[in-house]
């Protein structure tokens, strides 16, 4: 269908119009990829160390049961703390998830900088043949040892799979001849 040129004409002219209608360009749509590859985590969260004390307290007994004495110590302890800046003052944007742990702790997770810089190394042409291979070999390399962890090496899947809808058939290919092995 694609092969069509009336069908193609009419794509671009409806991507056209709706990236007109999204006040949208390359410009913008490249702006954003460098925000998400050189965003930094203290853009968001700053970290601070804590000097505090905490008071503890030994007591020894007597082999009757009573208390023999009661030893009260402060002990100094140094610890980080983390808040995150006012949403005014962050590009939201970037952040991919914010959650609450069980531990009371935030995850603070950022779009991929990983992606970004690749595509922002595509679009520049900064890498040679030779270079983006290798990227796509460790990109491939990284994929099969997440899969390994999340299957625990028996194939059976106790995480969410690895999304493979982005490589190129050659790399899925490789991917396929390394698993075999």
């Amino acid at each position: 269908m694609l092969r069509n040129v009336k069908v193609k004409a009419t794509i671009a002219e409806m991507r056209r119009e709706r990236l007109e209608q999204e006040d949208l360009d390359k410009t913008d749509v490249l702006q954003k990829y460098k925000a998400i590859a050189f965003a930094d985590i203290t853009d968001f969260i700053d970290f601070t160390q804590v000097e505090s004390e905490s008071t503890e307290t030994s007591v020894e007994y007597n082999p009757d049961g009573s208390k023999k004495s009661e030893k009260t110590e402060v002990v100094p302890y140094t610890y980080t703390k983390f808040s995150m800046h006012h949403s005014e003052e962050i590009d939201g944007t970037l952040i991919t998830e914010l959650s609450k742990g069980k531990d009371g702790m935030f995850k603070v997770k950022l779009a991929d900088k990983m992606a970004a810089l690749a595509f922002l190394a595509k679009y520049t042409d900064l890498l040679n043949e030779n270079e983006l291979k290798r990227l796509r070999e460790e990109k491939v390399k990284v994929d099969i040892a997440k899969t390994r962890s999340e299957t625990k090496g028996n194939g059976i899947t106790t995480a969410s799979a690895v999304d493979l809808s982005k490589l190129t058939t050659e790399e899925l290919r490789e991917l396929a001849a390394r698993n075999k092995r």
